[in-house]
């Protein structure tokens, strides 16, 4: 696409572009016709990574849990004051 100038304006690239649009800002219009259509989906891609990050720490709270029980019936001792430990209990 081609919108550097304005509609007086004629470049080089005119001739050589697929399109061309009389301003930059039709440029704009033509390439996001409908900005909220992209609104929505930047929200529900925002939605999909949040649960799918939600589901991804949840999954490894419960294998630290289940690490830690394996290592107590074992005997060996785990220490929840370490840092870090303290966040799986929350």
């Amino acid at each position: 696409m081609s919108a550097i100038g304005h509609e007086s304006d004629f470049l080089l690239s005119d001739l050589v572009a697929d399109l061309r649009a009389s301003t930059p800002s039709n440029a704009m219009e033509i390439l996001l016709p409908n900005s909220d259509e992209w609104l929505q989906k930047l929200d529900g891609f925002n939605v999909k990574l949040h649960r799918s990050f939600k589901i991804l720490l949840h999954q490894k709270k419960a294998h630290l849990e289940h690490l830690a029980d394996f290592l107590e019936k074992r005997n060996y001792p785990v220490n929840h004051s370490e840092p870090g430990s303290q966040a799986l209990h929350r």
